[in-house]
């Protein structure tokens, strides 16, 4: 179940830093270190377990392949509309 957080201090000093900042996370992460991150043919990313695939019939991995990019470059394909 989902569940929703309020007034922790900790949280709300998070959000604070993000509002304030939106380059934050760009600035903390930078342009060099690069990230594993799926990318999606059809924008649809699916959750799967592949230790369980033999258990389900006619299982096939989803078409998402994992890549290396950068924050800065991820987030120009993330912002893509």
């Amino acid at each position: 179940k989902p569940f929703v957080i309020r007034n922790d201090p900790s949280v709300m000093e998070v959000v604070r830093r993000w509002d304030d900042d939106p380059e934050y996370l760009h600035k903390k992460l930078g342009d060099e270190n690069r990230i594993y991150t799926e990318r999606s043919p059809k924008n649809h990313f699916m959750y799967y377990n592949v230790r369980k695939r033999k258990q389900v019939r006619n299982w096939r991995q989803p078409e998402n392949d994992v890549v290396s990019m950068s924050y800065g470059e991820w987030l120009e394909r993330a912002l893509l509309r």
